[in-house]
């Protein structure tokens, strides 16, 4: 599995199927990887790119809960797709250990930018626009 970093590009509506899409863009190229989700999804990414517009922003960490992630430090954020499924991999780290947390897309997405954490995605998820090699 080939991952390459990304940073958000942006969230928006997509008029052309009713859904709304966060949109990562390759840090080094001009590569894209849209991830189609609800409303409640795309806000709770909203909510930490517009501070203050959006109520709640600590609501969607409750799948930490329960974790013992006591002293560990959210290192990154991978992104990949499986059997048509995107899923998100929270990599935290403390004194040479890791622990690696399955959890929702938009959740994962958001805790990275709210923690200046890297997001890594599969490579063969991405779309490329005017790229000749």
């Amino acid at each position: 599995m080939a991952l390459k970093q990304v940073m958000i590009h942006s969230v928006r509506y997509a008029e052309a199927n009713g859904k709304w899409v966060t949109i990562l863009k390759g840090k080094d190229r001009e590569e894209y990887f849209p991830i189609y989700m609800n409303a409640s999804q795309a806000n709770i990414i909203k909510r930490e790119l517009i501070p203050g517009r959006f109520a709640d922003p600590d609501n969607f960490e409750r799948f930490l809960i329960g974790k013992d992630i006591t002293g560990y430090d959210l290192e990154s954020v991978l992104i990949d797709k499986q059997d048509g499924y995107i899923r998100a991999k929270l990599v935290f780290r403390a004194d040479g250990s890791t622990v690696n947390l399955e959890c929702p897309v938009a959740g994962a997405i958001a805790l990275a930018y709210r923690k200046n954490a890297e997001i890594f995605a599969e490579e063969s998820s991405f779309f490329r626009t005017g790229i000749t090699e």
